[in-house]
């Protein structure tokens, strides 16, 4: 015999209003506790490939040292043969910077076959072009993003705008492939790459060198291993290619609170620009001691606490931001016989 019910219909239990408010608060926690872990992940994934480029960089130093038995030549060019300039730096002058040289090994020859380093329509120190024009390779070279040459953790804009194309201007509205990595000059007042703001600009224990009055004796004072022209050998860093830094990040921020949008005129990696010096502390907030004067661009990053650099022998080693100048100093220079403490 079956059974009914006497008129009594089931009902199914729903959740209260109170208990649907305590699971989405769960999951809220839930959320707050991972979202962290999740960027940190990413965020160490995006370190690990910032040291992993600039570890590229200096297998293709090293690759071009062997092949040329000498470091990448910085502005590369034509001849300047007028005035004081001309007698003094008579050899070459342009703007074409040591990242573009060292492409071959950076498995971007074909981007280096692009370009042609003969060109002078724009004057002979205007290889990449300037505001004026320029060759159409050439400019197409200069706004390829050369993706070795970016730390992914940077939110600027892959190809920057207001870069200098006269090796010796603060920008003169061209346009061009972004670069995170800048090779040091070393540590020295250094001209148009020096900051005037506080302790850090004028003749700060930095060895005076771009006075056109006295620069044919004072290029040596370029002491560190990419200069501002020259180029060197190996053999020159007797301080030890282990202790001496060779290439470090550059951010270019111009706000250190918002670097997004604000890079500096320095910030092409075809440019002659790609260059620094070590005297400013890494992360050093310019708004905060004087300006944005992009003279006091300095070792940076966007990561927490400090930033990469590049040993001459190839070791790439993290940076604290805290580090002492001292050592800095030490490290930052190829010939000064400092003992440079681990960092």
């Amino acid at each position: 015999m079956i059974s009914r019910t006497s008129g009594r219909q089931l009902r199914l239990r729903a959740f209260t209003l109170i208990e649907l408010l305590v699971v989405i608060a769960i999951i809220a926690i839930l959320v707050a506790l991972l979202l962290p872990a999740v960027q940190q992940a990413r965020e160490a994934a995006r370190r690990s490939t910032c040291k992993n480029n600039l570890k590229q960089i200096g297998l293709a130093l090293h690759n071009y040292h062997d092949t040329h038995n000498r470091l990448p030549l910085n502005r590369m060019g034509g001849r300047n043969n007028s005035g004081a300039w001309g007698t003094l730096f008579p050899v070459t002058f342009g703007n074409v910077g040591w990242m573009a040289m060292i492409l071959p090994f950076m498995d971007q020859g074909p981007l280096y076959n692009t370009i042609n380093f003969s060109d002078s329509s724009q004057g002979a120190s205007s290889i990449i072009g300037s505001s004026n024009g320029g060759i159409a390779a050439n400019i197409a070279a200069r706004r390829t993003v050369v993706t070795p040459y970016l730390c992914p953790s940077n939110p600027q804009a892959a190809v920057v705008v207001s870069q200098s194309s006269n090796p010796d201007s603060w920008g003169d509205g061209i346009d061009g492939g972004r670069t995170d990595y800048v090779g040091n000059m070393g540590w020295m007042h250094a001209g148009h790459r020096d900051c005037p703001q506080g302790i850090y600009g004028g003749n700060w224990n930095g060895a005076a060198w771009a006075d056109v009055q006295n620069f044919a004796s004072k290029m040596s004072d370029c002491n560190g291993v990419i200069g501002w022209q020259g180029c060197i050998n190996l053999k020159d860093i007797s301080d030890g290619t282990s202790t001496t830094l060779a290439v470090m990040e550059n951010h270019h921020w111009i706000n250190k609170a918002l670097p997004g949008d604000n890079p500096f005129a320095d910030s092409m990696w075809m440019g002659s620009y790609a260059i620094h010096s070590i005297k400013m502390p890494i992360n050093w907030d310019m708004q905060k001691n004087g300006g944005t004067d992009f003279r006091c661009d300095q070792w940076s990053s966007i990561h927490t606490g400090g930033a990469h650099g590049l040993m001459a022998d190839g070791a790439v080693k993290f940076a604290n931001e805290n580090i002492d100048w001292t050592i800095r100093q030490a490290i930052g220079t190829r010939n000064r016989s400092e003992v440079a403490a681990d960092f």
